[in-house]
């Protein structure tokens, strides 16, 4: 009797985009099934081992809930890079966006763009940059360190559906928050800072 034959593992399948003319990591939110497998984390995890590529020394580079890489600088939050995930045909897709050497100018947003050259990092060569992450990426079992989290804990913070204050990061990825109602678990959306009558930023 001939042995049975298995299947190979599936290898890793890579695309790569110097430039993002779409946009589309401004215009999407992820999406991750089945509910089992944590879609928060899964994409918080990712994102903090490609932070510690990007920021070996693990100083400059920190994430903001859900999915976005951030950094401070001049005072305030700028953006870096954000990731997707989704899952189909037995893969799980992870999109990852970094500005590099540039970023777009879009002065109406509240978390302007920046990029790794304007934060005094040292950016990468491509083909180099890429295997580093991809290597990371093949342990995502524990919570690879990043030097900050935003929102942390006692925050202000607002989303589309309310406002209140960060309890801190669930386990599981989602964001914990105490309102006038409650507390609630917000598992997607987009988190901003309250800001006062004069527009600052609350502490």
């Amino acid at each position: 009797m001939a042995p049975e034959r298995q299947s190979p593992e599936p290898l890793p399948i890579l695309l790569l985009a110097e430039v993002d003319s779409t946009q589309a990591f401004l215009k999407r939110q992820p999406q991750l099934g089945p509910a089992e497998i944590s879609p928060g984390l899964v994409l918080q995890r990712a994102m903090a081992a490609a932070a510690g590529v990007l920021d070996p020394e693990h100083r400059v580079l920190g994430l903001k809930w859900p999915n976005d890489l951030v950094a401070w600088h001049g005072g305030h939050l700028v953006k870096v890079g954000g990731i997707l995930g989704e899952q189909g045909g037995g893969r799980l897709l992870l999109g990852l966006g970094v500005n590099l050497r540039s970023a777009p100018v879009l002065p109406e947003r509240a978390i302007p763009p920046a990029s790794l050259l304007e934060l005094g990092l040292e950016v990468p060569g491509i083909p180099a940059l890429v295997k580093a992450i991809l290597h990371a990426w093949n342990n995502l079992a524990e919570e690879p360190p990043v030097p900050f989290r935003w929102p942390e804990a006692g925050k202000p913070l607002r989303w589309e559906e309310g406002q209140g204050t960060c309890l801190g990061w669930e386990a599981d990825g989602r964001l914990r928050v105490t309102t006038a109602r409650g507390v609630v678990r917000l598992s997607s959306g987009e988190v901003h800072g309250l800001r006062g009558p004069s527009g600052s930023p609350l502490p």
